[in-house]
């Protein structure tokens, strides 16, 4: 009794499934209804777990579609085995049950499992082979299909009968409906099998007469018994393409013909007029299948709405067919040529229409990987790939150079262009082709300058082409290459140039916010501060980069006085432009990163009224209040700034009084909170190195000595290691630009001592040795030359890769102290040796020096 309860509830029409258990199966989700269905499953949630590894199977990448499909198929076997030995249901119900489970599992096969492969099979020319998994399956379906037909038939046959009661009984059992339908869904199915098996070609002729034959009755029935609507425009087509296969044209056409005011979109009415025209070029009609095609071949996929979109297989079909149709007339006049008195008018229109096949499918292959391959299909054995160059058509040239480069021989693809590109006459809907995949070979035969050049030409010939948007994109990236390849401010300013062409003349162009930013950013390379400025002005705020922009504007402001030689008369102006953005921009909102552009505008405002000279300046600039909020680094700048303009003013008592007094207060938290000064400090240090300023490295040093001094004293006694190291590393660098040099070297070694033996702290104390080798008493100078020596020879090889910017000056020390200690013929050989591997000598200033100490040490002679 239950048995027949779960047989009766698997036919119900409308099954109560929970929309939960219902969304599971549309997205394919099986773990998720296994842990739903826990324990054995009942023969719907069979059905349900077939059904949604089927849906999960045909989501899946081509690589993991076929093991999931077979475990679709292991499941609604799985199904078909739990009907069959279930018990206690009539037979008839479960005869039903098993045929819906069979229908249902081949139409998985036909409509999810193969779809993909008999769309590509559809796309590829007559007679092509590698389908033989696709007709297993499709066997496999049709064995499925014919099986629930077995099993309906006795009851079909019954109710075919008078007996009133037996439609009484199967009404009672829930079938009666059911019968009916799943006789129609399993006629529909075997007709599309058999037609699909048919045109997938057999071995043996009588069985795909048999296929063909036995589709053209199941369709031709279909349609009898089918009312107007898209089920039955379906059938007409599918019979009309059996009618085709057999060489039935006018009567494929005549159904085609008929068939296309009914079809219910534009998907339908594609479909009819690729199978009208493919009807046609089969029997050789080609005028008028181009006439029918036409609609469809004029259509450009880009420029689709949406309402076509669902029509687009068909398109892209009738646009293949309508090339390929052109060679195969072509083929046609060849053959009637040979027996022909008009032989020579035969020959020369066979010439046409190949002309015609080959640039209509050169402008196929343009669309991409996937067309070329497809075009590749259609042409094969068509063309001498191997010809010489001269000896071949202008679209023969394009479409061997397009074969080549997918093979990665550049430079042939780019000789057959070029030879294209010499002839008299091109044919005008080639010559961008042409013109565009020239350029494209030259750029991947490394020859970057010509190709973005021509990428540029390409643009100016035909700005309104599709391929104009592309063209702009390689032009400017390849200039980029160049850019970032050879530093000339030239090349930068052809990268903006060019991204100045893509914002004036490409407004749908995908990288167009990209390039407000990025030409800003080329002009500011290039070191066109000021156009670059502006630039970053025009950056608009749904750019990602808004924010930065602004920043970057301030920065280019800046570079651009420095470039000018940083007059002091125009620093103070710039601080208050400066000024100025930061007063609009701290009202603007509370956008943090905007907050941050306005305290880094108020502290470089500081820092140019300190090149002014106008001290007072810089104290009330760091009393703005955009600069409250400030994190760690802009409290450190801010406090050695302060410390700096108090300084500036010989107030330096006063700045060490700031820094001291924080230091002295009994707060734990006052050394940390006096650290931040020091780091401003120290990035002042560092501006100030850079600069190579050593009168003012030494009166920042002695300004800020005590303050660091006192800081170590503090974190030592308080253990704080880690915040101890930065402050030693600080100390000594000051040490050093104050002239106290074995002050610095004690410092130095103490961080070494306890492990700090990083690539900087080495560095310092190889320049700290260098130093005191030079300033100490002439006896002791060369054992302190050789431990200077030691500390630049256990550096160097370390710098060479991990800090290349400080390679060539630690080298132009150790040659120095080399020199100094009179070992000049190992100085010459140290840079002959040099110049083998790096002729530039890291270049300016390190290559002048050290060739400044080849020649003294030349001079000197032979030691």
């Amino acid at each position: 009794m239950i048995a027949a309860v779960l047989i009766a509830a698997l036919l119900a029409w409308q099954e109560a499934i929970p929309p939960e258990v219902l969304r599971h199966v549309e997205r394919g989700q099986v773990t998720e209804l296994e842990t739903l269905f826990a324990g054995a499953p009942t023969l719907t949630q069979r059905k349900l777990l077939a059904r949604a590894q089927a849906n999960r199977a045909a989501e899946l990448p081509e690589p993991l579609r076929e093991a999931a499909f077979q475990d679709a198929g292991r499941r609604y076997r799985a199904w078909a085995a739990a009907i069959s030995s279930a018990r206690g249901g009539s037979p008839e119900q479960q005869a039903v049950a098993l045929a819906e489970a069979e229908l249902e599992h081949a139409d998985m096969i036909l409509t999810r499992w193969s779809a993909p492969d008999l769309d590509r099979f559809s796309l590829q020319p007559p007679g092509s082979t590698g389908f033989d998994e696709l007709r297993k399956r499709l066997e496999q379906a049709t064995t499925f299909s014919a099986a629930a037909e077995e099993r309906l038939r006795p009851l079909l046959e019954q109710l075919a009968g008078s007996d009133a009661d037996l439609e009484e009984k199967f009404l009672a059992l829930g079938i009666f409906d059911r019968v009916q339908v799943l006789r129609r869904d399993a006629q529909l199915q075997r007709a599309w099998l058999r037609l699909s098996l048919a045109q997938l070609g057999e071995d043996d002729p009588k069985r795909r007469a048999d296929n063909l034959r036995n589709a053209e009755r199941l369709f031709r029935t279909l349609v009898d018994l089918l009312g107007k609507g898209p089920a039955r425009t379906r059938c007409r087509i599918g019979l009309a393409r059996t009618y085709r296969i057999q060489g039935r044209t006018a009567e494929a056409v005549a159904l085609l013909r008929s068939a296309l005011p009914e079809a219910a979109g534009f998907r339908a009415a594609a479909q009819i007029r690729y199978e009208w025209g493919r009807t046609l070029i089969d029997a050789g009609r080609f005028d008028d299948a181009r006439a029918v095609l036409a609609p469809l071949a004029r259509l450009d996929p880009a420029d689709m709405t949406d309402d076509q979109q669902p029509g687009l297989f068909y398109v892209n079909l009738a646009q293949l067919w309508d090339a390929y149709s052109y060679l195969l007339e072509s083929r046609l006049l060849r053959r009637q040529a040979a027996t022909s008195s008009a032989r020579d008018s035969l020959l020369s229109q066979a010439d046409r229409r190949r002309a015609t096949a080959l640039s209509r499918f050169n402008q196929l292959a343009g669309r991409g990987r996937v067309w070329e391959d497809l075009v590749d299909a259609y042409l094969a054995g068509e063309l001498d790939v191997a010809a010489a160059p001269t000896t071949l058509g202008i679209a023969e040239l394009l479409f061997i150079a397009r074969r080549e480069g997918r093979a990665g021989d550049w430079p042939r693809a780019a000789e057959l262009l070029d030879e294209a590109l010499r002839r008299q006459e091109v044919p005008v809907d080639l010559l961008p082709d042409l013109r565009f995949e020239h350029a494209t070979a030259l750029a991947l035969t490394g020859a970057t300058r010509p190709a973005a050049a021509r990428f540029l030409a390409f643009v100016e010939q035909h700005v309104s082409h599709p391929l104009a948007t592309r063209a702009i994109t390689r032009a400017y990236e390849l200039q980029a290459e160049l850019a970032d390849a050879s530093r000339s401010a030239d090349d930068y300013r052809a990268v903006a140039a060019t991204l100045a062409t893509l914002l004036a003349r490409f407004p749908e162009h995908p990288d167009r916010l990209a390039a407000t930013w990025w030409a800003p950013r080329a002009l500011e390379a290039a070191g066109d501060y000021a156009a670059a400025a502006r630039g970053y002005a025009a950056v608009p705020p749904q750019s990602e980069h808004w924010q930065q922009a602004r920043q970057r504007a301030n920065a280019c402001l800046l570079a651009d006085w420095q470039a000018r030689g940083a007059p002091a008369d125009d620093a103070a102006r710039l601080a208050r432009a400066l000024l100025r953005f930061a007063d609009d921009a701290a009202v603007t909102g509370q956008d943090p990163d905007l907050q941050a552009a306005v305290r880094k505008a108020i502290l470089d405002a500081a820092e140019l009224y300190q090149v002014a000279g106008d001290h007072p300046a810089v104290l009330r600039t760091l009393d703005h209040p955009g600069l409250i909020g400030g994190g760690p680094d802009d409290t450190a700048r801010q406090s050695g700034l302060r410390i700096a303009g108090l300084a500036q003013l010989g107030r330096f008592e006063d700045a060490a009084r700031l820094a001291q007094t924080l230091l002295r207060l009994n707060d734990p938290a006052a050394t940390t909170r006096t650290l931040p000064l020091l780091q401003a400090a120290l990035g002042e240090l560092t501006r100030r190195e850079a600069a190579g300023d050593e009168q003012s490295l030494a009166a920042l040093a002695n300004a800020v000595l005590p303050v660091f001094t006192l800081a170590e004293e503090r974190l030592r006694a308080a253990g704080q290691t880690a915040a101890l190291r930065p402050v030693l590393f600080g100390l000594a660098r000051l040490q050093f630009h104050a002239g106290r040099f074995s002050q610095a070297e004690e410092t130095i070694t103490t961080l070494l001592l306890a492990g700090e033996a990083d690539i900087a702290t080495r560095w310092w104390q190889a320049r700290i040795l260098t130093a005191l080798a030079r300033s100490a008493p002439a006896a002791e100078r060369p054992a302190r030359r050789t431990a200077a020596l030691a500390a630049w020879g256990r550096l160097l090889p370390t710098l060479r890769t991990a800090a290349p910017e400080r390679y060539w000056p630690a080298r132009y020390e150790a040659l120095r102290l080399l020199a100094e200690d009179g070992r000049l013929a190992e100085v010459r050989q140290a840079i002959e040796q040099e110049r083998v591997w790096f002729p530039d000598l890291g270049g300016p200033p390190w290559k002048e020096k050290i060739e400044a100490l080849a020649g003294r040490a030349t001079e000197a002679g032979p030691d």
